[in-house]
């Protein structure tokens, strides 16, 4: 079986690209460039993990071209669609691999989360998300907010819980 998909590909980046380039189009501030250029120069620039702001300052810096407060504001959706593309092929991988829960709720669990190891209760599947759990941390209230981690980052513990 195949590794859970995390990182935006080369391809992925390019979708969430054109979609950006085509809402600077939109809102007239390509400036004299194309789409498809604009697109190649923002997937070289940005990464899923920078904002508008950030992506401007390497567009400008690599490509040469302007950007404004706005075409920030629209440069800041770049992670978002990233995101978005990271979490459909997480999909796909879950559907082409049979992906199932490797342990029923209740399970009494350890795993490493926000840099740190905790331990809790296995309290739901996430349906938000591609086989992920949700987890009730020892200790903590119910209400409180409860740590979303992947199944394959889960491991059984006889820990407290």
């Amino acid at each position: 079986m195949s590794d859970r998909p995390k990182l935006l590909t080369t391809e992925m980046r390019m979708v969430a690209a054109k979609y950006i380039a085509r809402d600077i189009e939109a809102q007239d501030m390509l400036d004299g460039w194309t789409v498809d250029k604009l697109a190649v120069k923002i997937a070289a620039s940005a990464s899923a993990h920078m904002d508008g702001y950030e992506i401007a300052k390497a567009l400008e810096s690599c490509s040469g071209f302007s950007c404004s407060l706005e075409t920030a504001e629209i440069l800041d959706g770049f992670s978002s669609i990233a995101r978005h593309q990271i979490e459909e092929a997480q999909k796909i991988w879950v559907s082409e691999n049979d992906i199932h829960p490797p342990f029923p709720l209740g399970t009494k669990i350890s795993c490493k989360w926000g840099g740190e190891i905790i331990l809790g209760v296995i309290d739901e599947i996430y349906k938000y998300g591609p086989a992920q759990y949700c987890i009730k941390k020892d200790g903590s209230d119910f209400n409180a907010g409860r740590p979303i981690v992947n199944f394959e980052d889960v491991t059984p513990s006889t820990g407290p819980a």
